[in-house]
């Protein structure tokens, strides 16, 4: 949970920063000093929930408090609540909040930022946990995600296995996929996540989604899918490309259940690097993740 917390800081900080505000970590003195879990899905978790404060909030700041509640000798229920002191949310939206789709009442999207409330509970749930979220307006907003975590004394507990792209590049790589499928965002989580060390994942499940994502964080890698309803992966890779910075210059991979040559000439024409084909197969993508990322090694 350390690592997870660390991670957090230096990934968020540079946006809590840009908009004036405070990003404080807490965490409890009686933690734990390591727990068995997924770190991958927890971070990506956490990154979205503070993500979604960061951008909701105007002054003030926003805040991460790690709690844990011993269960037995070998298990134990951290809690992470998130605070902050931004718009709030009206009761009528809290009852819709993790709806498939929730919009403000100007009409944007309230899932701005990595999953989307929507994922980000399934993916709690499918780990024993839970998530509630208390708001009120212009007071701000308090989410609360439960989770069981085994406890362990040896730092190799949370150590992953070998990873493929390990020596690829310095750190962490920072991917995002999008895909307006939950269960493709789901597949390529899980495939990564085994492979891909340390890996930063951000998922967006359109392609104005993913603009806005791009606008205010920083990716080495992105995952298009080609065929979204309203902005399709082409018309979002096309948009990037014109971008300005270093954003317009990210490796795209194309995802697509289209084979035929004009199909994938197609992606490349839109400015995609590359291009894999439906059903994904494990060891061809990590083949162009490493051919899409050696650049960062150098």
């Amino acid at each position: 949970w350390r690592d997870v917390a660390s991670q957090l800081q230096a990934m968020l900080n540079p946006l809590a920063q840009q908009k004036g505000l405070e990003l404080q970590l807490h965490a409890a003195s009686d933690m734990p000093k390591y727990v068995i879990g997924d770190k991958l899905r927890l971070t990506q978790i956490l990154t979205n929930l503070l993500g979604n404060s960061i951008k909701y909030t105007e002054q003030g700041k926003v805040e991460l408090k790690i709690t844990a509640k011993s269960k037995s000798a070998n298990h134990s229920e951290l809690t992470f609540v998130v605070s902050d002191t931004g718009v709030g949310i009206t009761k009528e939206m809290l009852d819709h909040i993790f709806d498939r789709f929730t919009t403000d009442q100007k009409g944007k999207s309230m899932e701005g930022t990595g999953l989307g409330l929507f994922i980000t509970k399934q993916l709690i749930e499918r780990q024993g946990g839970s998530i509630s979220i208390e708001s009120k307006v212009k007071e701000g907003t308090q989410i609360t995600v439960q989770m069981p975590f085994e406890v362990t004394n040896a730092a190799e507990g949370i150590t992953s296995g070998m990873s493929l792209l390990a020596e690829q590049a310095p750190g962490a790589l920072r991917i995002l996929i999008v895909d307006d499928a939950p269960f493709n965002l789901l597949v390529f989580t899980e495939i990564l996540k085994k492979q891909v060390s340390d890996a930063i994942i951000t998922t967006a499940d359109s392609g104005q989604e993913a603009l806005a994502i791009l606008s205010a964080q920083q990716f080495d890698l992105i995952i298009m899918d080609v065929k979204m309803p309203g902005m399709d992966g082409h018309e979002a890779t096309r948009r990037i490309r014109k971008m300005e910075g270093k954003i317009s210059t990210i490796p795209i991979l194309g995802a697509t259940a289209g084979a035929m040559p004009a199909q994938i000439q197609q992606c490349l024409d839109s400015g995609m690097n590359d291009v894999i084909t439906k059903p994904i197969q494990k060891e061809k993508l990590l083949e162009k993740i490493i051919k899409l990322t050696q650049h960062l090694a150098s």
